[in-house]
């Protein structure tokens, strides 16, 4: 009996007693100097992996291809840092900040940006995301002013009331994106892919979505004056509402989509195609 006790007591020991097991109490944070020296000891231990970073000082930092994935990196900041490549896979980055930091290829799938009940936002503006991994992704009121997402993935990303002011997502796969309400102001989606996205009111004069995919989009109530859509697919998509006034529409396909009460300039239905669109306005 005394033995059966004995491994019942064992196996309730507190998870700080075995090694291989974090306590949230006891869970030191590491700093700016824990981290600098792990990464240039012999023998270098690139992997922080599950670790608590929070509140650390990681600006300027060279972390090319250092891992990440499911940390706490919540109020990190990683400004001007390099983590190109980097596995940010699961991680918490709730309050972080990466302004121009270099996110180049990296994997941030399945990470989280929001505390529970926050609405802080995380800024990203000016961040070097280029062909990054940013599927499904809660990026809602995000901060990515002038920020260069080009081939980057953020299909069924949440990019709702989002910054994307001046953004470079060419070639980038939108797809499913909820962009509501978003500020696209002088971004640029040339050849990115929007299929079935939701830019339901969002603001993008001066955008440019020359040659994107834009079938079945949502567009009701866009702003898109003086937005350059020159050999966009739009065939089937929604833009009742939609202010499209000084657009560029050269070549652009609007077969099937829905016009309802769009404002439209009339030489730029001439050089659409708006074949099987209807409720257009004269």
């Amino acid at each position: 009996m005394g033995v059966f006790q004995r491994a019942i007591d064992q196996i309730r020991q507190p998870a700080a007693n075995h090694p291989n097991r974090t306590n949230a109490a006891a869970d030191h944070a590491l700093s700016r100097s824990d981290v600098e020296r792990r990464l240039h000891a012999d023998g270098a231990d690139r992997s922080f992996a599950g670790e608590n970073l929070r509140g650390a000082d990681l600006s300027g930092l060279e972390l090319r291809g250092v891992d990440f994935a499911g940390a706490n990196l919540c109020d990190v900041d990683f400004s001007r840092a390099d983590l190109s490549e980097a596995n940010l896979t699961g991680a918490n980055f709730a309050g972080a900040r990466f302004v121009a930091a270099n996110l180049s290829n990296a994997n941030l799938r399945d990470a989280n940006y929001v505390a529970s009940g926050s609405t802080q936002a995380i800024d990203l503006s000016e961040a070097k995301l280029e062909g990054a991994n940013l599927l499904g992704t809660y990026l809602a009121r995000a901060d990515l002013a002038s920020a260069d997402l080009r081939g980057a993935c953020l299909r069924e990303a949440n990019l709702h009331v989002a910054d994307l002011t001046d953004a470079s997502f060419d070639g980038a796969d939108l797809s499913g994106a909820n962009l509501r309400r978003a500020r696209l102001e002088g971004a640029i989606f040339d050849h990115a892919n929007l299929e079935t996205a939701d830019l339901t009111r969002t603001r993008c004069r001066g955008a440019s979505f020359s040659d994107a995919r834009l079938q079945r989009a949502n567009l009701v109530g866009a702003e898109l004056m003086e937005a350059n859509l020159s050999g966009s697919n739009l065939r089937e998509a929604c833009l009742e509402g939609a202010d499209l006034r000084g657009a560029r529409l050269t070549g652009a396909d609007l077969s099937g989509a829905e016009l309802d009460n769009a404002r439209l300039d009339r030489n730029a239905r001439d050089d659409a195609n708006l074949r099987g669109a209807y409720h257009v306005r004269g």
